[in-house]
């Protein structure tokens, strides 16, 4: 063996070493990125759950500043008669919570939203639909195809 094929022996030995170290630190670098991945999707949930939540306190909010539409949703007597101001002011402030629900589902749709903090917002969502006032409007808006098929589901199934 002469000293040229010594060499290129030598030559592919590193070649193959630096190859080895270079997949090493590759597949070491795919599991940071795995890492940082993970952690941002973490930090995307965390951040949509919270800005649900404040959306959510927020409409509540302004729901329980008109104490005549607050009773007219939640504490419904049929047997009573409302002023068309009441209603109208009702319908619109249940059509806004139906739409945060509706984005709630389109959130849980896109994956922001886990199993854990799902459970509590369907159980709220179905309490809500439970209310003769809301429950007349959602049918009415169901049927005038106003809602995706996901949010409807979740809305069948209460």
């Amino acid at each position: 063996m002469t000293w040229v094929d010594r060499l290129l022996q030598f030559a592919q030995l590193l070649a193959a070493a630096a190859a080895a170290v270079g997949l090493l630190l590759t597949w070491q670098q795919l599991g940071e990125t795995r890492k940082a991945y993970e952690q941002s999707i973490a930090t995307l949930q965390a951040n949509t759950i919270y800005q649900i939540q404040k959306d959510g306190r927020e409409l509540l909010s302004a729901l329980t500043t008109d104490r005549e539409t607050f009773r007219y949703i939640f504490q419904h007597n049929v047997s009573q008669t409302y002023a068309p101001d009441v209603k109208e002011r009702a319908d619109l402030r249940i059509a806004l919570l139906l739409n945060f629900y509706a984005s709630i589902v389109n959130q849980r749709e896109a994956g922001a939203v886990g199993n854990s903090l799902w459970t509590s917002f369907r159980r709220e969502f179905c309490v809500f639909l439970k209310n003769a006032p809301v429950k007349s409007l959602w049918d009415s808006r169901v049927s005038s195809g106003a809602y995706n098929p996901a949010f409807v589901r979740e809305g069948s199934t209460c």
